[in-house]
């Protein structure tokens, strides 16, 4: 497997990469390592003998263009640089390139992206392959992530409603719309094996056995976590800012990697990380 360079290495997923890939793993902040500086990363990968790079550092949020910089374009020219030198690519894209299909999504389902954050992943995408095609790269589309940082991310669906909870507010969240959950430290896991396996180029889908909707996700945190607030069933259709809305079932299936177990499984493990003290943190991607 070698060296490998996390980039956006103290973002959640970052934070079980480094547990999981352990002495391999360099780790960067974005403070250390400016992405958009393509001298500096490649200083970096021939000084430290760098044979894989894991690209975390990301954007879901800000104005267009920077979502477009950091989910595709830039991402496009340290792929170039990584082939130049034999360096192998790991780029996180997302159930939004599926846009306003109905899901669970398989790794050869077509996809729509119909808003800004899925149409640059799927750019992302597309660079990436292109660039990559005599390299080595790995895609891996993910939909909901459950996991601690050391940090609170309150633009976060469930990260919010906790946060009303833990303050004896009622929430309310969708009980017609349906996602695909899986815990961090086992999409930590599918790539660090994928890495040391020796896999196909090629794109892969982590993701569990099943789905849940919003409501019953949200219930079962509230109930494991024993917080005041109230969780009330709400139509998807009330929160959605999405035009065309968002479709009901947005979860991804993967037909190519190992499962991640179900839902309720991800809901566990975290509720048992978060009883330990942690920060929550969830993430859609």
């Amino acid at each position: 497997m070698g060296r490998i360079l996390l980039t956006g290495a103290y973002g959640m997923i970052g934070r079980y990469l480094r547990s999981e890939l352990g002495n391999a793993c360099l780790p960067v902040s974005r403070s250390e390592l400016d992405i958009s500086d393509l001298y500096a990363f490649e200083k970096i990968l021939t000084q430290k003998k760098i044979k894989w790079v894991i690209n975390c550092a990301g954007s879901a949020h800000g104005n267009e263009l920077d979502i477009f910089k950091l989910n595709a374009f830039y991402p496009q020219e340290m792929a170039k640089v990584c082939s130049r030198l034999n360096v192998g690519f790991v780029f996180l894209s997302s159930a939004r390139v599926f846009g306003t299909g109905n899901g669970p999504f398989y790794e050869d389902n077509p996809p729509r992206p119909f808003d800004n954050y899925g149409l640059s992943k799927f750019l992302g995408e597309q660079f990436i392959t292109r660039e990559m095609y005599e390299g080595r790269y790995y895609i891996f589309r993910i939909s909901m992530v459950l996991g601690t940082s050391g940090h609170k991310a309150e633009s976060q669906f469930l990260t919010r409603l906790m946060l009303k909870g833990e303050k004896g507010e009622d929430v309310k969240a969708a009980i017609d719309s349906e996602t695909s959950v899986v815990h961090a430290g086992c999409v930590a896991k599918s790539i660090a094996d994928c890495l040391e396996s020796g896999r196909p180029n090629g794109i892969y889908h982590i993701a569990g056995l099943d789905c849940i909707s919003s409501y019953d996700l949200t219930k079962s945190v509230f109930d494991k976590l024993e917080l005041k607030g109230n969780v009330l069933p709400g139509k998807a259709g009330d929160f959605s800012t999405f035009q065309p809305p968002l479709p009901l079932i947005q979860g991804l299936a993967s037909g190519r990697l190992p499962h991640c177990g179900t839902c309720l499984d991800a809901i566990d493990k975290f509720c048992e990380e978060r009883k330990k003290g942690c920060a929550n943190h969830s993430a859609t991607l």
